[in-house]
């Protein structure tokens, strides 16, 4: 396949742009207000950004911007400010719950002391191997580290928060349940990967 033309490139930019689809946003908690302090917590920098799936879902896109970057620039250009705390493994894989509470510890801080929580969470998948469950799952070798509680955690201490999930197919987990304000991306397959800021 030859190299696309800038204008095919802006097309499917736009297209993952406008395959975000905001499923649940009670209160008008998004657009981000301005002047707001902002606390992403997630995969959302650009070690943990998640642009694809394995196998044919395999994409290395010609753009990508990170979900940090554009809160980032967003609350930049609002008068807001935004911290950000990444999803890490814990240094063992023993999976303990004490070692999962100590996991999820720095993000629900952070939420606790932003005015609003963005949390960027999910999964992938590919050819060969089925996925255990509808849910989110766990980090790395930590059992117990599962993404759909640290969501419960973070909703829990902090009442207004957005949660974004990037996933293949419908998550079937708790956290649409969980959140009053609930996004899925299904950028998988996009040559591009676009943010869309639009109030709907």
């Amino acid at each position: 396949m030859g190299k696309l033309s800038k204008t095919l490139k802006n097309v499917a930019q736009n297209l993952s742009a406008q395959s975000t689809v905001l499923l649940k946003n009670v209160g008008d908690l998004l657009p981000l207000q301005p002047n707001a302090k902002v606390a992403v917590i997630g995969l959302a920098d650009a070690n943990s950004t998640i642009y694809g799936g394995t196998g044919s879902g395999s994409v290395i896109p010609s753009f990508g911007l990170t979900p940090l970057d554009a809160v980032s620039a967003f609350a930049k250009a609002h008068g807001g400010s935004v911290s950000f705390t990444p999803i890490v493994a814990p240094g063992t894989a023993a999976g303990t719950e004490e070692e999962a509470a100590a996991w999820m510890a720095p993000a629900v801080a952070a939420a606790k002391d932003a005015d609003v929580a963005v949390v960027f969470v999910g999964t992938t998948s590919g050819e060969g191997k089925d996925r255990e469950s509808l849910g989110l799952g766990a980090v790395a070798a930590c059992a117990t580290c599962e993404q759909d509680l640290l969501v419960a955690a973070i909703a829990k201490a902090q009442p207004k928060t957005a949660v974004s999930i990037v996933s293949p197919v419908r998550c079937g987990g708790n956290t649409p349940l969980l959140c009053t304000t609930f996004v899925q991306h299904r950028s998988f397959c996009h040559d591009r990967l676009g943010t869309n800021t639009r109030k709907r």
